[in-house]
Parts: structure tokens; C-alpha cells; sequence
């Protein structure tokens, strides 16, 4: 199970590694189906890092919101 854990993370590391080296080219070229893509991507990437803010930010408010709710926490010490 261990060799098969290593070989997805060298898959993930590759996959990472490959995708930077096209947006950095692409970044570079003006035009073409390249600049398509890298922007493409880009764009994908920071609509999933918005997604990823908002949904980390309504968890953090919904912990905090019960932990009110309920009286528990550092704060309630203080009362």
C-alpha cells in the first residue's frame, strides 16, 4: 500500500510541476492556443480559490455562531 501511496504523490508532484511549466510559457507567448489555455486555467484556479475562501469563511463563522450559542469557549470565561 505504501508504494502505491508514493507513486500517486510522484503522479501529483509531475502533474503540478508540468501544469506551472505551461502557464509560465504560456504566460510568455502572446496569442495562440496556448495563451487560451493558460488563461483557461487561470481562471479556474481562482474561481476554486474564491469557492474555497467563501466555504472556509461560512465554516468559521458556523463554529464561532454554535460556540456563542452554546456559552462554551475562551470567551465564556470572562462572564
Amino acid at each position: 500500500m505504501r508504494r502505491r501511496a508514493s507513486l500517486l504523490n510522484l503522479l501529483s508532484a509531475v502533474t503540478a510541476a508540468s501544469m506551472a511549466l505551461v502557464i509560465i510559457v504560456g504566460l510568455a507567448v502572446e496569442g495562440g492556443f496556448l495563451a487560451v489555455l493558460v488563461a483557461l486555467v487561470l481562471q479556474i484556479v481562482v474561481v476554486t480559490a474564491a469557492l474555497a475562501v467563501l466555504i472556509g469563511l461560512s465554516n468559521l463563522l458556523r463554529v464561532h455562531w454554535r460556540r456563542v450559542q452554546r456559552g462554551t469557549g475562551a470567551g465564556s470565561l470572562a462572564w
